[in-house]
């Protein structure tokens, strides 16, 4: 297995054509996937590109940033590459085709709620919900909430936690831990929304880095190693977290 493995990657840097490179990258803070403690930036998406990109011969340096800025910073070409960038119309971009993470999207209530179950999203019909700028959604139902709009989605549980809204939607493993962390009087519901894979985002000019690195990183899921970094920053391995529901 290991020779395989081995024998795939060179195959991949070989057929690549990239050269040795420090790579930029940017971010936005979504513990424990991607996060910046004092200097260093850490999390289960973050160690897994450091590995695919190791096994590039590259190195990449990160910012942790608001979602829109990094949008900005990938469309001027400030950055070769955008962790958790989904599809964005009008911009300069190429996708993985590869998921690093999954956004398991629940709907957020507070403790107080009587709602115990998500059965759908016409039970918010008219509620206060908090959003935050620049996420993509893609549920129209929204238009028939009330929306509160927030710069991040830490500022959105506080809303949620002071009673200001009714129910915001956001990841399920994120919002219990920063719940429990910062002793919020907020619960996630189940059954999930949806489940949305998340990509990287690559500038267009990055075609054959976006290719190498999809090559790269399904080997290293089919090799177990990505199962192995989630383990250690989640109670679920990569393949599990891809079929939550």
């Amino acid at each position: 297995m290991w020779h395989a493995l081995h024998t795939g990657l060179l195959a991949a840097i070989v057929a690549s054509g990239v050269q040795a490179a420090s790579l930029n990258a940017c971010y936005e803070r979504w513990e424990p996937y991607a996060y910046q403690s004092g200097s260093k930036h850490g999390g289960a998406a973050i160690e897994t590109v450091n590995l695919v990109m190791s096994r590039l011969g590259h190195t990449v340096r990160y910012q942790e940033v608001p979602f829109n800025r990094c949008v900005y910073l990938l469309s001027n070409a400030k950055v070769e590459m955008g962790l958790f960038i989904t599809e964005e119309p009008g911009h300069p971009f190429v996708y993985s085709q590869v998921p690093l993470a999954f956004w398991l999207l629940a709907a957020v209530v507070h403790r107080d709620s009587k709602i115990t179950h998500f059965e759908g999203l016409q039970t918010f019909k008219g509620a206060r919900v908090a959003t935050v700028r620049g996420y993509r959604y893609t549920l129209p139902e929204l238009e028939q909430m009330q929306q509160d709009e927030a710069t991040d989605a830490v500022s959105s549980l506080r809303k949620l936690d002071a009673k200001r809204v009714d129910v915001m939607f956001e990841d399920y493993l994120w919002s219990t831990m920063t719940a429990n962390r910062r002793a919020l009087n907020v619960r996630a519901l189940l059954p999930l929304v949806k489940v949305s894979p998340e990509v990287t985002g690559f500038h267009d000019e990055q075609l054959e880095l976006r290719n190498a690195f999809d090559s790269v990183l399904r080997e290293l899921i089919k090799s177990g190693e990505v199962d192995a970094i989630y383990r250690r920053h989640f109670d679920h391995s990569y393949r599990e977290i891809s079929t939550m529901r």
